[in-house]
């Protein structure tokens, strides 16, 4: 039972590797039949490698520590316009995913910071992944600590107020992350009820 997870582009990894496990799972299992990624945790998730007008990314770039040229460097850097598929194929835009396949994947933690360029994609995946397993969507308020019941769901998205892209990795603010991480540890013992 291994929880994956990235931060950033890392959480674009993640979401194409889980993708993979589950469509082939008969190449990666010995027991296909009861394989599964228990969970994703996705930390300031990059979810669409082109602008799907996302507000955020307009309204918090001079917040934020990330800009937008961040869209171009990493649609170069991992060499997409090279690829065989369109910049939409759900491969590599994760929020065009069918509904179905939603409803497939894993239960999932996504973190955000407040004021981070990327924070309108993330609620937008967690709403989707929300709808598909027929959860109320999220409003995501911004609040330090959530609630139990918050945290006792399948699909959670914790914004955390005034927060920049990827702060869980910022030396000064360690003790944020840490508030962070303990909820994500919280999460991560309800779903082990799920198994």
């Amino acid at each position: 039972q291994i929880y994956i997870g990235g931060d950033s582009h890392g959480s674009w990894l993640t979401l194409q590797l889980e993708r993979y496990v589950r469509a082939h799972k008969q190449l990666v299992y010995s027991d296909p039949a009861s394989a599964r990624v228990p969970g994703l945790i996705l930390l300031s998730p990059w979810i669409a490698p082109r602008d799907m007008s996302f507000k955020s990314r307009e309204a918090n770039v001079r917040q934020d520590i990330i800009n937008l040229s961040y869209e171009d460097w990493g649609v170069n850097a991992a060499g997409l316009l090279k690829l065989p598929i369109p910049l939409s194929d759900p491969w590599l835009t994760h929020c065009n995913k069918s509904l179905a396949e939603f409803a497939s994947m894993p239960p999932a933690f996504v973190a955000n910071g407040g004021v981070e360029v990327l924070l309108d994609e993330g609620q937008h995946f967690v709403n989707l992944l929300r709808k598909a397993k027929n959860l109320p969507t999220s409003t995501s308020n911004q609040r330090v600590t959530l609630s139990p019941g918050e945290l006792n769901s399948k699909v959670v998205h914790h914004v955390y107020p005034y927060m920049v892209h990827d702060y869980f990795t910022v030396d000064t603010e360690v003790a944020k992350a840490k508030q962070t991480y303990k909820q994500i540890g919280s999460w991560l013992k309800y779903t082990q009820t799920l198994l």
